[in-house]
């Protein structure tokens, strides 16, 4: 399966190529997700991947705006990750979420 994504701010080849590889790598010595993230916190990085802010995360949620910005964060600190794009990456990594659900 090929996907179309169109890397922002990079030459499109190596943008490409650095998608690619995060991608398609095979990630089966990877498979133990090295911590535990929550329904909750899997939910708010779905949501994350449909571009959705943090307003209308608490919106769908049905929970309050600070709430969610809490869950990014303990998600971010979990992680390890420096911004949510690195969060989305993780999740994909190991697979908490699949591509075919963003």
């Amino acid at each position: 399966m090929q996907y179309k994504i169109k890397p922002m701010g990079l030459n499109e080849e190596k943008g490409y190529e650095l998608l690619h590889g995060v991608i398609s790598r095979d990630f089966s010595k990877d498979s133990v997700v090295p911590v535990h993230l929550t329904a909750r916190e899997i939910e708010i990085v779905k949501l994350a991947t449909k571009e959705k802010c943090s307003k209308e995360m608490a919106d769908f949620l049905c929970i309050s705006t600070r709430t969610v910005e809490k869950h990014r964060k303990h998600i971010m600190e979990k992680t390890e990750c420096k911004n949510f794009i690195g969060v989305v990456l993780f999740a994909l990594k190991y697979k908490l979420i699949e591509l075919d659900e963003i």
